[in-house]
């Protein structure tokens, strides 16, 4: 009940800011976009974690480029092909690039990259686990050699494994905040609470950049984010459903997209009870997901319930789940008392100190106690609770997850394989690795679907290692003058052709 009340006089605080302020008030045209972000874990696209995407587009271009709506088009990669029989992937590269330290974009840079990234421990390195050799044929020609199935490769390069560093920074530990890329923007200016980003004269296609300068401020709170918003300190913010009405009353544009991400927890099968797959299950069916989803994110339309990883409109979904997302306590207690848990035991949550992330974390605390679990919050910022994330620390974890992307079986990949980035306990079940090749041998849409709806299906009736909870959309206000954005579905953040009209201060 606490919690509803504290609900109502947020959103009431937030009407009355919107009240007494009109959008953009005192902002003028210096050709400087400022967006409001959650803090950074990394800038290094091989260790990046899964929300930290926003900050890397600016600084990387990838090898096969990804558009708003999720297709793919060329990039640093004119042109690229996987061989008929599955043994190797070319690359076409475009010529003349160069990174933002001169070096030159070359099939020998993206050799270097790619191995870097393969390199043990680099959260990359399973994107890329088919590519067992890297060939230069000439400058402009590289060749992935591959061990096994790769059709996801298209995806994968478009995304952080695509993103390419100088070289000279591939060694360098400073590239965690200051990278070199090959993109529109080089970081000119970075501190714990803001990021600075010029426009790169050099950038081979300069004239899509509509602005001179990004500034990302970094705040975890929604509420300050907003505020700044509503006094011009920034022109863009990822609002959360919550604050959008506000947002709206005040004269903002708000603009809300689909996107894949999937809020969800993440369990750490390591943990002697969470091994059991009846306890999994149990704490699956005892969170009320429509419930969450209202009272965390604002609405069930903002971030729809589900029990699976990908939406509708991604290869992977089975319809037959999508009836499955309903609590129910008693077979959640019945299947505690068959794992030997009747009496209940204590498990440790960690989450990031965003507001959604605490809010989760809380929900599913208080529905966990109604069978007898009792959970211990653990808040961090969000670079701690990726290394916690990475390193196993934690029985249950709240994550923000891409799960399309780069491809959906790289989610497969690494949730539900051992030795996959965000499964610490080693989760294996039988058969899910050959359905895998099948999903990877396949470009074809409908073949893939076949192998991926049997893995989602048959992980989820096993009691799955991870525990959707909802699908968000996304929503992004602005001033009126700010135009030229368009919200990625797949998180691949295009700000160049944003670009603010003049105001009168």
């Amino acid at each position: 009940m606490k919690r509803n009340v504290r609900g109502v006089l947020v959103a009431a605080s937030l009407l009355l800011v919107a009240s007494c302020s009109s959008g953009g008030a005192g902002r003028s045209d210096d050709g400087v976009v400022r967006v409001g972000v959650h803090p950074v874990s990394s800038m290094d696209p091989r260790k990046s974690g899964p929300i930290d995407t926003v900050y890397l587009t600016p600084v990387f271009d990838t090898l096969i480029e990804r558009t708003p709506d999720g297709s793919v088009e060329p990039g640093l990669a004119t042109e690229w092909q996987l061989a008929a029989d599955g043994t190797r992937f070319d690359l076409t590269l475009r010529e003349g690039v160069t990174f933002q330290d001169g070096t030159p974009m070359d099939a020998e840079a993206v050799k270097a990259n790619i191995l870097s990234a393969k390199e043990p421990g680099n959260a990359r390195a399973l994107h890329l686990s088919p590519v067992s050799g890297v060939t230069v044929v000439d400058p402009t020609h590289v060749r992935l050699e591959l061990s096994g199935p790769a059709a996801q490769l298209e995806g994968v390069l478009a995304g952080e494994a695509g993103m390419m560093m100088s070289p000279a920074s591939l060694t360098d530990p400073a590239a965690a905040t200051k990278p070199i890329g090959a993109g529109p923007y080089r970081v000119e200016k970075y501190s714990p609470d803001e990021i600075r980003y010029e426009a790169w004269d050099g950038y081979w296609n300069a004239g899509q950049v509509k602005n001179e300068a990004l500034v990302f401020v970094m705040n975890p709170d929604a509420t300050t984010q907003f505020r700044a918003l509503q006094s011009g300190q920034i022109d863009m913010y990822a609002l959360p459903q919550e604050m959008k009405e506000a947002a709206q009353q005040a004269g903002l544009e708000v603009v809300t997209g689909p996107t894949g991400r999937i809020w969800q927890l993440t369990f750490n099968v390591g943990e002697e009870h969470l091994a059991k797959p009846e306890v999994r299950k149990a704490i699956s069916l005892a969170v009320d997901r429509t419930a969450l989803a209202q009272a965390a994110l604002g609405s069930a339309d903002q971030c729809v319930p589900t029990v699976q990883p990908f939406g509708r409109e991604f290869v992977g979904h089975v319809d037959e789940l999508d009836d499955k997302v309903a609590p129910d306590l008693a077979q959640a207690r019945d299947l505690l008392r068959q794992a030997g848990h009747a009496e209940g035991f204590p498990l440790r949550l960690v989450s990031g100190n965003s507001g959604v992330q605490q809010a989760i974390a809380q929900i599913v605390q208080a529905e966990l106690a109604k069978v007898g679990i009792t959970v211990e919050l653990e808040v961090s910022d969000q670079a701690e609770a990726t290394r916690k994330s990475r390193a196993g620390d934690f029985d249950l974890q709240v994550n923000l997850i891409m799960a399309p992307r780069p491809d959906p079986t790289q989610y497969v990949v690494d949730m539900y394989l051992p030795g996959g980035v965000y499964n610490p306990g080693g989760y294996s079940l039988p058969g899910v690795a050959e359905l895998l090749e099948d999903a990877q041998a396949n470009i074809d849409r409908e073949e893939r679907q076949a192998a991926l709806a049997e893995i989602v299906t048959s992980v989820h009736e096993d009691g799955a290692p991870t525990m959707p909870l909802c699908i968000n959309a996304q929503n992004f206000a602005f001033p009126d003058d700010v135009s030229g954005f368009e919200i990625p579905v797949l998180g691949d953040f295009d700000f160049t052709r944003v670009s603010k009209a003049s105001v009168a201060s």
